[in-house]
């Protein structure tokens, strides 16, 4: 039996409840994608426009310093639980840095019977990578940060995806999204 700390973090749950994985093909005859045609061409479309709004407005974050300070009264960037991290991204969707449609991108999903959700997306690459070493053995789940979202988020925030368009790896949408909730975060301490 296999004890190691890193593989408990991805297969049993904090309270000890086994995860449970699901491989599910995203491209061939039998996979989701041939399935719902309609939802891929409309997956791909929305990350297309989100690429185009980036290179149009950049992703540079704008706060006033009463925001800042509302932020950092209520959040601690380097102590948060998931609830915490749930209610800081609604914020910042109410201020306009994220859209809620893009929350599913930064690890907060809907929620059935304590689960998290994870939407199928056919547009999210299928190969990543980051220079960063993950020391603290980080995933894309908010659990993995042991509380620290701003190291979390840097870390996040340091992949590039494979676009097989260009055949090149370069900032995708979830990088861009975690990179925005790290300059807020580093913008209240």
């Amino acid at each position: 039996m296999v004890t190691s700390s890193i593989l408990d973090r991805f297969w049993v749950k904090p309270s000890g409840v086994h995860k449970m994985a699901y491989l599910v093909p995203k491209k061939g005859a039998c996979s989701l994608e041939s399935l719902f045609p309609e939802k891929a061409a409309q997956d791909k479309e929305n990350l297309r426009a989100f690429m185009e709004d980036v290179k149009k407005n950049g992703t540079a974050v704008q706060l006033t310093k009463e925001q800042i300070s509302q932020l950092s009264e209520k959040f601690e960037p380097n102590d948060m639980t998931y609830e915490d991290y749930r209610a800081f991204v609604d914020q910042l969707c109410d201020w306009g840095v994220l859209r809620r449609e893009d929350a599913q991108y930064v690890s907060v999903g809907p929620q059935m019977g304590g689960l998290d959700l994870i939407p199928v997306d056919f547009a999210e690459p299928m190969g990543k990578i980051t220079p960063a070493r993950n020391y603290q053995h980080f995933d894309s789940c908010f659990s993995s940060s042991g509380g620290n979202a701003l190291v979390w988020a840097r870390y996040l925030a340091s992949f590039e995806d494979f676009n097989p368009d260009t055949g090149s790896f370069e900032r995708g949408r979830s990088s861009i999204l975690f990179g925005k909730i790290r300059d807020v975060l580093e913008m209240m301490r």
